[in-house]
């Protein structure tokens, strides 16, 4: 890095993960983008200054409990929601449950209707006569089909 200044205000893409901004591979995506720059000071050293991070992924992200990153974006909008959005829920349940009965049954049918069909192609796969012609040893020595 260039200066000890410079240390401080640039990460590396993996450090940037650990601090919770956003996952590796999205951060390698932004700066394939272009919406993300790195910098390097030397041909080895690759980093990116936390304002670019802060700028495209909001202030460091936070953990939440279970250990994944999330962002500050995504934060916002939790804990606003009013609680006359979660009263036609129990409605929507109910219809997403009817919804997936009617899906079980109708997947039950089609199993069975496989079935009865691949019985009768093989029903009538037994019924066709062999019209093989006879060998060549069978047709030089004779013998039967």
């Amino acid at each position: 890095m260039d200066s000890p200044d410079n240390s401080r205000t640039a990460i590396s893409i993996s450090e940037a993960a650990r601090r919770g901004y956003a996952s590796r591979v999205t951060i390698q995506k932004a700066v394939k983008s272009g919406r993300v720059s790195l910098h390097s000071a030397d041909a080895k050293v690759k980093s990116i200054q936390i304002s670019e991070l802060d700028r495209v992924f909001g202030a460091r992200g936070q953990v939440d409990r279970v250990g994944i990153a999330v962002s500050s974006k995504t934060m916002q909008g939790v804990g606003r929601q009013n609680s006359s959005e979660n009263k036609p829920l129990p409605t929507q349940v109910d219809l997403l449950t009817q919804e997936r009965d009617q899906l079980k049954a109708e997947l039950a049918r089609e199993r069975d209707n496989a079935a009865w069909l691949k019985g009768q192609v093989e029903a009538t796969q037994r019924q066709l006569t062999d019209e093989r012609g006879r060998s060549w040893w069978q047709r030089t020595f004779g013998g039967s089909k």
